[in-house]
C-alpha cells in the first residue's frame, strides 16, 4: 500500500499534469515504462500493486518561504509526502526520492528542481499493525502477500532462465543474483527475491526453506 499527497502552489498543476504525473509515477514504480518494455512482474502481481497506489493531489492557499509569500509568476513549489509499511522503507526511498523528483522535472520543464530546493520528497514509513485494511490491522508482510496472492497459489516459474538471473516464487520476477535482496533454498531449488519481504512471505509459507 503506498499513499502520496503532491502539495503544490495554487495553480501549479493543470488537471492533465496531475494525471500525467500519477500515470508516470505508477509506470515507473511499478517497473513499467512508457517504452512498452516487458515488466519482471506478472501481470495479474503489476494489477494488484497497481490497485494499491493511491494519489491525492492538494493545492496550498498560501505558501511562506523564509517569512515571504510565493506569489503568482514565482517559481511553483512542491511537497510530496509518501506514506510506506515501514519494512519497505529503506528498498524504497531512494528509488521513490528519484523517480518523484524526475517527473515532476519533467512536468516543470527544466533543471530547476535538481538545482534549487523547490521540491521536497518526504518518505515515511508506517509501523506494523498501524496500516489497516478489511477492519483489521496489517503489516508490510501482509500487504505482500495481498499484492502477491494469484501468483503464489500457482507460481510459475521461466523455462529459459539464464544463470545469471533466479526466479523469486513469492511475486514471480526475475531478479539477478547479484542484485538480489536474499535467497532462500527449498526442494532442491534455490531461489532469488527482489525484496526483503518477498523473502520473509517465502519463509513464513515453506519453514523448512534455508
Amino acid at each position: 500500500m503506498m499513499f502520496v499527497e503532491v502539495l503544490t502552489t495554487s495553480g501549479s498543476l493543470t488537471e492533465r499534469q496531475r494525471e500525467r504525473i500519477n500515470t508516470r509515477f505508477i509506470e515507473q514504480m511499478t517497473g513499467q515504462g512508457e517504452d512498452g518494455a516487458e515488466a519482471a512482474a506478472p501481470e495479474e502481481v503489476l494489477r494488484a500493486a497497481r490497485g494499491l497506489f493511491q494519489l491525492a493531489f492538494h493545492e496550498a492557499d498560501a505558501w511562506f518561504v523564509a517569512g515571504q509569500r510565493i506569489g503568482e509568476g514565482q517559481p511553483s513549489r512542491f511537497v510530496v509526502r509518501a506514506t510506506v509499511p515501514h519494512a519497505w522503507l529503506q528498498e524504497t526511498s531512494a528509488h521513490l526520492i528519484k523517480t518523484m523528483t524526475g517527473i515532476l522535472a519533467e512536468i516543470d520543464g527544466g533543471e530547476r528542481l535538481y538545482e534549487e530546493p523547490h521540491a521536497w520528497i518526504h518518505v515515511v514509513g508506517v509501523a506494523d499493525g498501524s496500516i489497516g485494511a478489511f477492519g483489521k490491522p496489517l503489516s508490510g508482510n501482509d500487504i505482500v502477500k495481498l499484492i502477491t496472492k494469484s501468483h503464489r497459489e500457482s507460481p510459475k516459474p521461466p523455462s529459459d532462465l539464464p544463470p545469471e538471473k533466479g526466479f523469486d516464487p513469492v511475486c514471480g520476477m526475475t531478479v539477478p543474483w547479484q542484485h538480489a535482496a536474499g535467497t532462500a533454498e527449498h526442494g532442491g531449488v534455490r531461489y532469488a527475491f527482489c525484496s526483503r519481504g518477498c523473502r520473509e512471505v517465502f519463509v513464513e509459507e515453506h519453514p523448512d526453506a534455508a
